[in-house]
């Protein structure tokens, strides 16, 4: 219930501000170069912990700044996570606070960018707090298409 509260919320402030043209065109929205990565062939789920924050991630040129998450895998592979554009991920901060050393769940796309591996993050699951910032089908909840407008 607190993750269908936390969404809707979510969804109903990004909405808002899509209708008002607020969304900034930034290199994280739905029709981007760096979206158009995202494959849903590719989803998986993988466990780990957390080894650092970067909170300035920019995967291609010109893209403004990102959330993102170093974590070691269970088999030992560092795994950059892609979370989303900073100005939406700060709405997480309380509820899906992450710090080196935890245990985390996620669900993504994993990417190949400048010859590395990533995951673009669909789900992450830290303890009970769960943070959905895509679909499975890649479209990012913070540019979200309404019908009519």
């Amino acid at each position: 219930m607190k993750r269908l509260s936390l969404v809707l919320v979510l969804t109903i402030l990004v909405a808002s501000a899509a209708l008002a043209g607020n969304v900034p065109l930034d290199g994280w929205q739905r029709d981007s170069a760096y979206n158009k990565l995202f494959n849903p062939k590719t989803l998986q789920v993988v466990r780990g912990t957390v080894v650092s924050l970067d909170r300035d991630l920019r995967p291609l040129p010109g893209m403004a700044a990102g959330f993102g998450v170093l974590i070691e895998t269970t088999d030992k592979e560092q795994l950059p996570l892609h979370i989303g554009p900073a100005w939406f991920t700060q709405n997480y901060r309380d509820d899906w606070k992450v710090e080196p050393g935890d245990e985390v769940e996620v669900r993504g796309s994993r990417v190949q960018i400048g010859g590395k591996d990533a995951l673009m993050v669909v789900w992450g699951r830290k303890g009970d707090h769960v943070m959905t910032v895509r679909n499975r089908e890649g479209a990012p909840v913070w540019d979200i298409k309404i019908e009519g407008f």
